[in-house]
């Protein structure tokens, strides 16, 4: 699954979070801990293994527009780079 995939996924596990926001698997089980912390004080909880992208956002401090933003430049880098390496 790529990163923009992931970020239309509406559960996360760990190692989502980690692949999704490049981060180490220890930042992405904090942020998951922060985040089934959030989850756990819902009325209703569908899934106890996985959290809520919303929650993860708002543990990140980010929101899905900047994240999105976040991902299509990263993957914008490879391709120029790429175009400047072979160009005269």
């Amino acid at each position: 699954m790529t990163r923009e995939e992931l970020l239309n996924e509406p559960y996360l596990n760990k190692k989502q979070i980690e692949r999704l926001l490049k981060v180490s698997r220890e930042d992405a089980v904090r942020i998951y801990e922060q985040a089934d912390q959030l989850d756990s004080q819902l009325p209703f909880r569908p899934y106890t293994k996985i959290v809520r992208m919303e929650s993860v956002l708002k543990v990140t401090g980010k929101n899905y527009d900047l994240l999105l933003k976040q991902i299509k430049n990263a993957e914008a880098l490879p391709k120029q780079s790429a175009r400047y390496e072979g160009g005269s």
